[in-house]
């Protein structure tokens, strides 16, 4: 998924209801496993479609 266009975002969103709690918020993205890209693709899937599976489920 590289070119023009890609967008990536992530929104922290934490509710905490305890005043002394101390909480943060942490996202990173790196590289596709090219093993779990393989493994998806000997199964069929175009690697356009492998890239999507992984990163939809990376970011749900």
């Amino acid at each position: 998924m590289n070119g023009e266009g890609v967008i990536a975002r992530a929104i922290p969103l934490v509710y905490v209801n305890d005043r002394q709690a101390k909480v943060t918020h942490e996202a990173a993205i790196g590289s596709i496993d090219n093993k779990q890209l393989q493994t998806l693709m000997a199964r069929g899937l175009s690697e356009e479609k492998a890239v999507d599976v992984i990163v939809k489920g990376v970011l749900r």
